[in-house]
């Protein structure tokens, strides 16, 4: 009896320390998401995203104004394009976001509002492997440890706020993961499409 409440106030403890780690962080990606320049993929990250959302917009005649259109035709079409195999599903948002101001915005702005989009995607998937491993080894301890391996590593810190490729995927990863053992856990229709979305995402 006394050690289930040993255990029980270990665990609370564990959850404060998480709780109190995430606000911190959270607080310092917002302080810090502005502070680091463009990374060597983001220039063609950001092409090839446009790329796409022409060919979307085109695809399913989806009037965006004469403004955008004149904008983006200077773009090449999807199929003569060099790096049309990649996916940018995760980056449409942001060239939407763009066009709702015509393309207008400075590289400071777009790029940083890249560099916060990414930095929030790695921080849902610090939450979400904190949960994973929590779950998975049936201790809080476990998820706060795995957290701290993914905030401290002074690479996946930093990248986390300008890698937009590496970093992206190796978050939404993170996430299948933890949308992957949900579904183990609670096989519905919901879990099931959900996971599946996010798998597509990823892919």
């Amino acid at each position: 009896m006394t050690d289930n409440l040993t255990d029980g106030r270990k665990e609370k403890l564990y959850t404060r320390i998480a709780v109190c780690i995430f606000v911190l962080y959270a607080l310092v990606g917002l302080f810090l998401f502005d502070d680091y320049g463009c990374g060597p993929d983001e220039g063609m990250e950001r092409q090839t995203s446009l790329v796409n959302f022409r060919y979307v917009v085109h695809r399913l005649n989806i009037p965006i104004g004469e403004e955008n259109e004149t904008w983006l035709a200077y773009l090449p079409e999807l199929h003569e394009y060099r790096d049309r195999y990649y996916g940018t599903a995760l980056h449409l948002p942001l060239v939407l976001v763009e066009s709702l101001f015509h393309f207008t915005l400075e590289p400071a702005q777009f790029y940083g509002m890249r560099h916060f989009y990414t930095f929030l995607w790695y921080y849902l998937s610090v939450v979400c492997f904190c949960s994973l491993l929590s779950r998975r080894f049936g201790s809080k301890k476990f998820g706060l440890i795995g957290v701290l391996m993914m905030i401290l590593m002074p690479r996946f810190f930093a990248e986390s706020f300008y890698n937009n490729k590496d970093i992206l995927f190796t978050a939404w990863y993170v996430i299948s993961a933890f949308m992957i053992d949900r579904w183990f856990r609670n096989m519905t229709l919901g879990n099931s499409v959900l996971l599946a979305f996010v798998m597509a995402l990823t892919i």
